[in-house]
């Protein structure tokens, strides 16, 4: 029975290893996929602490800026992404404006401009071991050109939280 059991399963590690081999790997290369692991050291780092801007300080006709720069520390490059996850008053949201613009070794470059309520996942390219790029943020609470208009605004809260995340290119 022992012996059955090791022969079961010898062969369904070589069948998992041929599926692999045979089923996998060609689909990678067909779809022009570089699959490569390396050894090394993923590190990013942020010039700043704490938040890159803050809502709660915000008025009616008022914008905020700030920069922080991302540094690749590590060992191997790394591809890297920047989120953001909104809560609070829709209405609000909506009426925000953010602006984000990226400073690298090819320029300048903005690459968000639009309400807070449409910011989407941005894809901020590769960044090689030893770079680094500066991102500014801007954020516009411009009026709605009434009274009637940014009063029906005050008094509403929201929240923003900025995620920069990497994996190895």
């Amino acid at each position: 029975m022992a012996l059955r059991l090791r022969l079961i399963l010898t062969l369904t590690v070589l069948g998992a290893f041929l599926t692999i081999v045979l089923w996998i790997a060609p689909a990678l290369a067909a779809s022009g996929s570089n699959l490569r692991i390396e050894r090394g050291r993923l590190n990013v780092s942020r010039s700043t602490t704490g938040p890159a801007l803050a809502l709660d300080r915000l008025a009616i006709g008022g914008r905020q800026t700030s920069s922080t720069t991302i540094t690749n520390s590590g060992s191997v490059a790394a591809v890297y992404t920047l989120s953001g996850s909104l809560g609070g008053d829709r209405k609000l949201i909506r009426r925000l404006r953010l602006t984000i613009v990226g400073s690298g070794p090819r320029g300048t470059a903005t690459l968000f401009a639009g309400s807070l309520a449409s910011f989407r996942p941005l894809n901020l390219g590769r960044l090689g071991v030893g770079e680094a790029r500066t991102f500014s943020f801007r954020l516009a609470f411009p009026s709605t050109g009434s009274d009637v208009g940014d009063n029906a605004l005050q008094g509403l809260a929201a929240s923003l939280r900025f995620t920069w995340s990497a994996v190895q290119a």
